[in-house]
């Protein structure tokens, strides 16, 4: 979703609304996806508890992990993961760049004040150049 750029009280347009944004609608999309999947984690422990507080062979239940929906979830999961921690770097990276420009800091300004090295700012800041999000589905 593009978010349509806002004006600021002064009338300026605030060019760095729209894209921040955006990057939180990423982020909160990959939350959603990675707490569902957790939630379902979470779910089959304890029914994997239940079934072993029941009296079944704790083999029987373990056995089951190299099936294909066990692995199919897995592969979900860590593409979850993976997703949720590339909109994590692309938001900060975007909140470092509107440090950058809108607050008139330098990189080694806006280094110090997230204390971080100049090399990480630097990545971070060319994350949010990215424009479409990157997906593992």
């Amino acid at each position: 979703m593009h978010h349509e750029v806002q004006h600021d009280g002064a009338g300026r347009r605030n060019s760095h609304q729209a894209p921040y944004l955006d990057r939180l609608d990423e982020l909160t999309a990959a939350a959603v996806r990675l707490g569902a999947l957790l939630d379902c984690l979470l779910a089959n422990a304890e029914q994997m508890r239940r079934e072993l507080a029941a009296g079944r062979r704790i083999y029987d239940i373990v056995s089951g992990v190299s099936d294909e929906p066990s692995r199919s979830f897995r592969r979900d999961l860590h593409g979850a993961i993976r997703q949720f921690e590339r909109a994590m770097q692309t938001t900060r990276g975007q909140s470092l760049r509107i440090l950058l420009e809108g607050g008139g800091l330098t990189v080694t300004e806006v280094a110090r004040a997230v204390n971080l090295s100049i090399p990480m700012v630097k990545r971070l800041i060319a994350t949010a150049d990215r424009t479409e999000p990157e997906t593992d589905a």
